[in-house]
């Protein structure tokens, strides 16, 4: 069975040998994992914005009202 800390030892990237470091490194990649969330749940907005636009343009020419 391998030491808890021969996990990071693996990748290149998380080759680090303090505790802060490792930490830091996972804060960095969980705040980039989060604004990747952050821009997805912004496109989608405005893809569903801009999907309820051009439903109401479509609704004001059949002549419906729309509040």
């Amino acid at each position: 069975m391998a030491a808890p800390g021969r996990l990071f030892s693996k990748s290149p990237l998380l080759h680090c040998t303090h505790e802060w470091c490792r930490a830091s490194i996972l804060l960095l990649l969980l705040l980039l994992l989060l604004l990747l969330l952050l821009l997805l749940l912004l496109l989608l907005l405005v893809l569903f914005l801009l999907l309820r636009h051009c439903n109401l343009g479509a609704t004001q020419k059949k002549g419906a009202t729309f509040f």
